[in-house]
């Protein structure tokens, strides 16, 4: 697996009809512990948690549903990223 580089990534994102909504470019790359993932990231998702511990239940039932469950241990990837350039 090739990890994401900070400024060497850019991604297109696809919506549901296979248009491209935009490309980002990764600013930021940091694996973490599950349980150490802070809240300012957290927050950065812009899901509408109110708290890291209402984030950390979303996503663990989110993974658990999709067969992959998670610990505190687990070990993710967070990334930071900009729009560079919209559809």
């Amino acid at each position: 697996m090739t990890w994401p580089r900070i400024g060497g990534l850019r991604a297109l994102e696809l919506g549901d009809d296979g248009e491209q909504l935009g490309t980002i470019e990764v600013t930021a790359v940091e694996i973490v512990p599950f349980g150490e993932v802070p809240w300012e990231f957290a927050a950065l998702e812009g899901e509408g948690d109110a708290d890291l511990g209402e984030w950390r239940a979303g996503h663990r039932d989110y993974w658990e549903r999709v067969g992959t469950p998670v610990d505190d241990e687990t070990l993710v990837v967070c990334l930071r990223f900009v729009l560079v350039a919209p559809r």
